[in-house]
């Protein structure tokens, strides 16, 4: 049940306001304020007065919202604006054009709520005469609002369908004439109009350039490299306006493999890639709308429930390349994002749920069952619309488990659960070779200039610089790298020590790169790695407007992403590192990325050689904060610190580099570590062969 999720971005809207750009009311933010408490109602029985659910402060911005967006942010024949005329155009005449892409969202949502029988209120759409059992005069005034909002939705359509044949008839009106091929703005269109609409008075290449058929050509032309959301609209579109599963076509069923093809699965979650081939993630936008299509078409797909996990945690990089921030959600992505999730919710029977879990470790079945070895609960919880936001724990020690259990779950009732398993244990000893658990992690210790190999020592007193590399062959947000320390070396904080030499610096590159030697250039441009004292790696950027599809001004970006075609955006920003929080203490330097894009992040900080004697290496590892499962470690050591910087044999010793790694037979089944370096298994107590797979109690 994703309510928390849906609450918790509604109530960041609440306190950004209405106003945005130049301080004015904004359309985007007007309508995500209207339409998420009528996605929020579908968690509550039909009549709970919104009040119930709502605080004070949260009805009236509602109301007040509901009030903007149909009245100052609309106009008779241009439909939704992205904000008041006397703020687009202080000393102008005013608008000339409707925004399509603006329009078609906001009646979108507005319809899909219609259908799905949600009202503002807490009421079914449009039932103002039903007054709820524990009813307010607010409750009646809020259902009066999602009504004139339901009325207005027909205007704005009207506008959009209008202007969307001005352009494709302005289009064929050029010299040389040309057909309409903004697919990006026609997808949106057809999103609300449909797929049958056709446009009426218009000429025939008018109407064959914004037919269904020319819009499917497009996104079925790989070449054209068409977004996630483009393809995702005009699948939704195919399935017709509504909330519930449709009847799919064919089309809609090559939209959907498309798509399902580019999915990367990382844990417990996964993404539509930006396209074929590619890495990085969609855009939230875009991954909500693909989502959303995967459930209406009735897709029967285990990937789609990781999905609905990415958008779950709301993963998205920073919208600009040089960006070390992470900016949250706009107003165009939470409302999107809001409905796929409640859409999800409904689908899978958890807006009210009523379920049973249980856990328990059992003998499997090559191991005999005897009275010590019986079944052993390890979770039980319910979960029902009171407490579906909860978190039920528990903690069992590994003596009480009996040998060779498997997890059994079993779970009764209605609704979705997701369940997590970890284990801590403490290593018997560490290991020389690195350890691959979706990521790869390296670290070489060199001197200050950061030249050469990686060293096994250095003398007293000198300075030393510690680069870790970090590779992942998918997007992850929210990654943490603890570099733990020898004992011999004591990381300097740049927050302390703010000479520029002393700086951390970050870089990036889409592919892995020697981390003893990075390449100077990636994908044909240069790295752009960032030098700075003090607080170095967390960068300082001025805040941002992000203005909806088609808003004018130096600082407005499309809502899903810079073009409609995802290679020229992807290409403009991939170089670029996100640069991570830095946190040093003496015996640990953390780095936190809140966006780690595919590819590999390096990060090198300085340290001084302070305490003589030989230490243990821990190994740096690399982790998802919200699915630690999702992890790898550096290889371990021993480091030298000579009490003499003169007479230092270790310092003139290297340590061999980290050979590629190597794949393990079967991944030693699950009953073994994998020794990358050399690809042979090293298996637990009771399993052998080459792939751990026999066991024997012997």
């Amino acid at each position: 049940m994703l309510l928390c999720i849906l609450q918790g971005m509604y109530e960041g809207l609440v306190r950004q306001g209405l106003n945005s750009y130049r301080d004015c009311p904004s359309a985007t933010n007007a309508i995500a304020l209207s339409v998420i408490p009528s996605m929020i109602s579908l968690y509550h029985m039909p009549g709970t007065s919104v009040s119930s659910y709502l605080t004070a402060n949260q009805l009236d911005i509602t109301l007040k919202a509901m009030q903007q967006a149909t009245t100052t942010l609309a106009d008779a024949k241009y439909g939704l604006l992205p904000q008041e005329p006397k703020c687009l155009y202080p000393n102008g005449p005013g608008p000339d054009r409707a925004d399509i892409s603006l329009n078609s969202w906001a009646v979108w949502l507005v319809g899909q709520l219609g259908a799905a029988g949600a009202g503002s209120a807490g009421l079914k759409a449009g039932s103002a005469a039903a007054k709820p059992q524990d009813g307010t005069d607010l409750d009646l005034k809020l259902s009066s609002s999602w009504d004139v909002l339901k009325s207005a939705a027909k205007t704005w359509q009207k506008a959009l369908e209008d202007q969307l044949v001005a352009d494709a008839t302005a289009a064929r009106a050029a010299q040389p004439p040309r057909a309409y091929q903004d697919y990006d703005t026609m997808s949106w269109a057809r999103l609300v109009l449909g797929a049958d609409w056709t446009p009426q008075g218009a000429s025939a290449a008018v109407q064959k350039d914004l037919s269904m058929q020319s819009l499917l050509a497009a996104v079925n032309n790989a070449s054209l490299g068409l977004s996630v959301g483009v393809q995702a609209r005009a699948g939704l579109a195919l399935l017709g306006q509504g909330a519930g599963k449709a009847a799919v076509t064919g089309d809609v069923s090559k939209i959907v493999q498309r798509l399902l093809s580019n999915v990367r699965v990382g844990g417990r979650t996964a993404y539509v890639a930006t396209g074929d081939g590619d890495r990085g993630a969609a855009g939230l936008a875009d991954q909500s709308l693909a989502l959303m299509l995967f459930m209406r078409s009735g897709t029967d797909n285990p990937l789609i429930q990781k999905i609905a996990a990415w958008v779950n945690q709301g993963a998205a990089p920073p919208p600009f390349r040089y960006s070390a921030i992470s900016i949250s959600t706009s107003p165009w992505e939470a409302a999107l994002r809001s409905r796929a999730l409640s859409f999800y919710d409904q689908a899978t029977n958890s807006t009210t749920p009523d379920v049973a879990l249980t856990a328990v470790a059992a003998p499997s079945s090559n191991a005999a069952a005897t009275k010590q070895q019986q079944q052993v609960q390890l979770l039980s919880a319910k979960f029902n619309a009171s407490n579906s936001s909860s978190i039920a724990r528990s903690s069992t020690k590994w003596d009480k488990i009996p040998s060779g259990s498997n997890l059994v779950f079993n779970a009764k009732g209605r609704g979705e659960v997701s369940v997590a398993a970890s284990l801590n244990f403490t290593p018997a000893e560490l290991l020389p070779f690195p350890t691959y658990r979706g990521l790869w992690v390296q670290r070489v210790v060199q001197l200050s200039a950061a030249a050469g190999g990686s060293l096994k020592g250095v003398g007293l007193g000198k300075m030393v610089t510690v680069a870790v590399q970090i590779t992942s062959p998918d997007d992850q947000s929210d990654v943490v790298v603890e570099v733990l320390m020898p004992g011999g070396l004591e990381p300097l904080d740049p927050n302390v020590f703010t000479d520029a030499d002393l700086a951390t610096i970050c870089s990036s590159s889409e592919d892995e790169s020697n981390v003893e030697s990075p390449s100077d250039t990636i994908s044909g441009g240069p790295i752009r790695p960032l030098k700075r004292g003090g607080v170095n790696v967390q960068m300082s950027v001025r805040p941002v407007v992000l203005l909806p599809p088609g808003s004018s001004g130096a600082n407005s970006i499309v809502g899903e992403g810079f073009n409609t075609r995802r290679s020229s955006y992807h290409s403009w920003w991939s170089p670029w590192p996100i640069c991570p929080q830095q946190t040093t203490s003496p015996s640990v330097v953390t780095f936190t990325f809140s966006y780690f894009r595919a590819g590999t992040q390096t990060v090198r900080f300085k340290a001084i050689a302070a305490t003589s004697g030989v230490f243990s290496l821990p190994p740096v590892k690399a982790y998802v904060q919200q699915q630690p499962e999702v992890m790898g470690l550096s290889s371990a050591g021993v480091f030298t610190v000579c009490s003499t910087a003169a007479d230092c044999p270790a310092a003139q010793q290297l340590l061999p580099a980290d050979a590629a790694a190597k794949a393990c037979p079967k991944d030693c089944s699950g009953n073994g570590a994998c020794n990358l370096a050399s690809g042979v298994c090293i298996c637990d107590t009771g399993f052998s062969g080459s792939d751990c797979s026999t066991f024997s109690t012997a």
